[in-house]
């Protein structure tokens, strides 16, 4: 588990599919615990979604030596061209030890394979089933328009005007040299190129909170207004915002965004996933994005945002919206893109995203055979882990603060498998799974 946030979700509801469906016991681990459930349960095969960071050396280097295979199931990022995925897996040095790779789509599948990008993986094509929850209301919450409105004092008649903020690198440009160091030197991309992302993520904040305010003055009486910062922003970005405008909505930073994906009537957004997750939420839900030309990545991702109108300023935006509350609706060419978007980079908007990934890793643990190996390394590590784990469930186990973006209890993801076995009816108990979390 990565970000709770974003793949919680997914998460759950792949270990539900893999239980109803396959029999199998999925076991729920936490980012920087995986050595430690590793030694512990000695699984057949482990999903991450990446492995970047450099402690990801060590943690290939337990399972393998346990006999444990290694799967890639990627949940961030903007769905890319191909041929910049080979990277999205993780360190050079680390890509030939995959065993199970999964994709968003074949186009991706294709080139990985065709460039044997990934030499000893079997490749899959599935979609993210995180996606199943933009594309289907049920999966995570009972739909209900007018409580929501009501719980949050909103007058159900007006639509609502949602920012979801995408400049986690604003006000971070201090910090650069000790990411780089830790993580992003592994990139294939220069230093140069990262200086450039932060310095316009901090441009466009600013831009962008300058444009708000000025359309939340002009439109406030006609729309409820909602901001949503990225998880992982500095929340003191917004103070400013939130002193001049008190009236606004902020929502928590660590809330998922499929929380409220249903909801929105016009999304505004800066170069974020959330753009195409809202058009599988609504396929003709208005998007904009909200840049300036005060920017120097100028050409990034630009083919995604052929499905959102584009704000560099406060007439474009006020005029934009203004247009949308009026009744004007997105236009075919843009409906027409997101269409083959989806099914060129998302595989499907039809929510069985996740179900189809349990048969891939159901029809490739079939023919797997149990390997065993001794390694007097893994032994000693072994033995520190258990004589931990018996002086205290929590010794020796990395434990988030309950106000860290990457923390959730236990009950989060209990409550969800609770709400399929109702939405499903079935009776997957607690027994069932694991949560090393």
């Amino acid at each position: 588990m990565d970000h709770p946030g974003r793949d919680l979700g997914g998460m759950a509801y792949l270990a539900y599919q893999l239980i109803v469906n396959f029999g199998h016991v999925p076991i729920i681990t936490g980012t920087r615990n995986e050595i430690r459930d590793i030694i512990i349960h000695r699984p057949d095969l482990i999903i991450m979604s990446h492995l970047w960071f450099p402690r990801h050396v060590e943690v290939v280097d337990v399972a393998k030596k346990l006999g444990v295979d290694i799967g890639i199931l990627p949940t961030e990022g903007i769905a890319d061209e191909p041929n910049f995925h080979q990277y999205t897996y993780g360190q050079d040095k680390l890509r030939e030890m995959i065993d199970l790779a999964f994709t968003w789509s074949e186009p991706i599948k294709q080139y990985l394979t065709d460039g044997n990008h990934l030499q000893n993986a079997v490749i899959q094509a599935c979609g993210c089933p995180r996606f199943d929850f933009d594309a289907n209301k049920n999966l995570k919450e009972n739909y209900d328009h007018d409580l929501f409105c009501k719980t949050y004092g909103f007058d159900p008649e007006k639509p609502i005007v949602f920012w979801a903020t995408g400049t986690s690198h604003a006000n971070r440009e201090s910090q650069l040299d000790y990411i780089w160091k830790k993580r992003l030197y592994l990139s294939f991309r220069p230093y140069e190129y990262f200086q450039d992302v932060y310095s316009d993520s901090t441009k466009v904040l600013n831009h962008s909170c300058k444009m708000i305010g000025e359309l939340y003055e002009n439109i406030f009486k006609k729309v409820n207004f909602v901001i949503k910062p990225h998880p992982q922003e500095e929340q003191s970005n917004y103070d400013e915002l939130k002193r001049k405008y008190p009236d606004i909505l902020f929502l928590p930073h660590t809330d998922s965004i499929q929380k409220y994906i249903h909801y929105i009537d016009i999304l505004l957004h800066f170069r974020c996933t959330v753009s195409y997750e809202s058009w599988l939420s609504d396929i003709e839900r208005p998007t904009i994005h909200l840049t300036s030309h005060d920017i120097k990545l100028t050409n990034f991702k630009d083919y995604i945002f052929n499905g959102s109108d584009i704000a560099h300023n406060s007439e474009e935006l006020n005029k934009l919206v203004c247009g949308y509350i009026s009744g004007i609706k997105v236009g075919i060419e843009k409906i027409e893109f997101r269409q083959d978007f989806i099914k060129k980079y998302l595989y499907a908007s039809d929510s069985n995203r996740t179900k189809h990934c349990a048969g891939i890793i159901d029809e490739f643990l079939k023919d797997r055979k149990k390997r065993y190996g001794f390694h007097i390394d893994i032994v000693k590590k072994a033995f520190i882990v258990h004589a931990r784990r018996m002086a205290g469930k929590n010794i020796g186990k990395y434990v988030r603060d309950n106000d860290h973006f990457d923390y959730f209890d236990k009950s989060t993801f209990n409550d969800l498998i609770s709400r399929f076995n109702k939405s499903f009816h079935t009776n997957v108990k607690i027994t069932d799974y694991v949560l090393g979390i």
